[in-house]
């Protein structure tokens, strides 16, 4: 299968310098808004580039949109009508060709207008201009759907011939596709969206290079966006900082980290992976807790956590896997394997609960790479952008339990015989055993068509990761591992998961000996407030904050720091599914 190549760099170019020049020509009004068009201006109006008054009534400046058979007004109003499409091709017929002052309206809208002819209509039609930019776009106004009918239409016309794409104009999502979070009621299309952010985006797709369209259109599919993360640990007993809940003669286990270098270390891990791999941390929590109970028993993050989690966005077609059948190929994705995250949380834990209190378990310790990551972030992306030809059926995330695990769920229903030199090696002295159960990080294991592996083949190549295909699915319900000299090292009899019997939870209420409130005697208000400010969970999060940088992309719209001197105080964290967003 061929892969389609990306735009030549000289088109990439003349794309920039138009998107460029018309920020330039925007810049005023979209930063001043509607006043930008309330004030005074100082050219005074010529009467070649305009004759219109300045009172003329919105209906009359609209007849290319809303056609001769149907009423101007009806942009503002709606008739909640959809037009066909023989109408929408009639009414593209007639405005083709034609400069009304609605066109030239929408040229300083749309940042297209030279000087001349800017200044003198914004002065004579700046009334109109703001009416314009203030009108909600609405689904079931029929003007409006046939202004969205034409600008789907521009955008699918390069992405694949009219012969084998059915247009659905009246059903699109933000970014011209479905999204997985969108409703399913059609009046969530284009929400929040104004007709006249509507009206720029129609300009655009008519005035760049299809190639160019083509790709920019491909960058709304999978992606992450930003990522949020979160903290809990024990009292931090930070030198000549002693508060009144720390009892500094309480052990901690010499195999765990203390306190204070988790909350500054695993901060700094989690922002610096998130900015190298394109997820800026922008929202989270952050808890200490560590108390003698009144039982005499000892309440305390010792062992710390450490949450993360990925908000991104990803197509309605994208969000359900296929079916398992036979003859798919079962590939893994992503970097070789190394003996990393070997028993994962359950070896960590051991040097809390067991018996090693001096031994360092660095085998089960996890070590991220965010430049594998990125790159295996790609071929992922990549492939959901060949829709309809994705070669990819199902991927699942390799997590606890490693291959062991991973490919068992993936091929649940059928069966799978993985050979173990189809594996690509990072560490040559790795044994069966930590090959099929390590938790090595950005490995993700897929099903494939194999009629579509070559195009991800040629995708991997392309993004310098590896893709490894270790084996075939198979009808018989057993997956089974084989070593480079062929003994068999597994062989799960998959039907026997199905049939152990389920685990049973006996739930019962222990009451809890609590006694009520009572203030210290002689508690002053200043001393009551100082030691709940000195609470990590309520003290100022600067030091998770302001030592990076919380906008890589350039998609974040509000980050934590939003009070003075760059306060960290947002309750609410937004970001924008794409640079297209208002």
């Amino acid at each position: 299968m061929e892969i389609e190549a990306e735009p030549l760099e000289s088109e990439k170019a003349q794309w920039r310098q138009e998107r460029m020049r018309v920020l330039d020509e925007w810049c005023e009004i979209e930063l001043k808004g509607s006043d930008a068009l309330k004030g005074d201006v100082t050219q005074e109006p010529g009467t070649e580039t305009d004759t219109v008054a300045s009172e003329t009534p919105l209906q009359d400046l609209y007849p290319l949109l809303a056609g001769p058979a149907t009423s101007s007004i009806e942009l503002v109003e709606g008739d909640g009508k959809e037009p066909s499409t023989s109408q929408t091709q009639n009414q593209n017929q007639k405005s083709a060709g034609n400069r009304s002052t609605f066109n030239r309206i929408l040229d300083i809208c749309l940042c297209r207008p030279t000087k001349t002819q800017m200044y003198p209509l914004v002065y004579t039609q700046k009334s109109l201009i703001i009416k314009l930019a203030q009108i909600p776009y609405d689904n079931s106004n029929g003007t409006h759907w046939l202004l969205l009918s034409d600008y789907f239409t521009n955008v699918t016309r390069v992405m694949s011939s009219a012969d084998d794409v059915t247009l659905k104009p009246s059903r699109v999502g933000p970014h011209w596709v479905t999204v997985g979070f969108q409703s399913a009621s059609p009046e969530t299309d284009f929400r929040g969206c104004g007709v006249l952010g509507l009206l720029q985006m129609h300009s655009f797709t008519q005035r760049i290079p299809d190639n160019v369209l083509r790709a920019m259109v491909l960058l709304a599919t999978t992606e992450p966006n930003v990522s949020t993360v979160g903290y809990s640990f024990g009292n931090l007993n930070i030198p000549g900082l002693s508060l009144p809940w720390e009892d500094d003669t309480w052990h901690y286990p010499t195999s765990i980290s203390e306190p204070a270098r988790i909350a500054v270390e695993a901060s700094n891990g989690a922002s610096d992976y998130g900015n190298k791999f394109g997820e800026p941390v922008i929202c989270g929590f952050a808890r200490s807790f560590g108390q003698r109970l009144e039982n005499g028993e000892r309440s305390e993050y010792l062992k710390p956590i450490m949450f993360s989690g990925g908000i991104g966005s990803i197509d309605e077609d994208e969000v359900r896997k296929l079916p398992c059948a036979a003859h798919q190929k079962v590939v893994k994705i992503g970097g070789p394997v190394y003996r990393i995250g070997v028993g994962g949380g359950a070896a960590s834990s051991v040097s809390v609960q067991g018996n090693r209190e001096n031994q360092l378990d660095f085998a089960a310790v996890q070590r991220g790479d965010a430049e594998m990551g990125g790159k295996l972030h790609r071929i992922v992306r990549a492939c959901a952008e060949l829709e309809p030809g994705n070669p990819l059926t199902a991927i699942h995330d390799q997590g606890a339990g490693g291959n062991g695990n991973v490919i068992k769920e993936l091929v649940e229903g059928h069966g799978v015989t993985v050979r173990s030199e189809n594996f690509q090696l990072g560490d040559p002295s790795v044994s069966l055993r930590e090959l099929w159960t390590a938790e090595y990080q950005e490995n993700d294991a897929a099903l494939v068509d194999p009629n579509l592996l070559d195009a991800l083949q040629a995708i991997s190549k392309r993004e310098k990761c590896h893709v490894s295909v270790i084996g075939d699915v198979e009808e018989t319900q057993r997956v089974k591992l084989i070593g480079s000299d062929g003994t068999v090292a597994v062989d799960l009899d998959t039907q026997k998961l199905g049939e152990r019997e389920k685990k049973k939870f006996h739930l019962s209420t222990v009451p809890r000996g609590l006694k009520k409130l009572e203030l210290p005697k002689g508690l002053q208000v200043r001393d009551a407030l100082s030691r709940v400010l000195k609470l990590p969970s309520v003290a100022s999060k600067r030091y998770l904050t302001c030592k990076v940088d919380r906008s890589v992309t350039g998609l974040v719209a509000q980050q934590q720091c939003v009070g003075p001197l760059h306060t960290p105080l947002a309750d609410v964290a937004v970001v924008a599914l794409s640079h297209f967003d208002t």
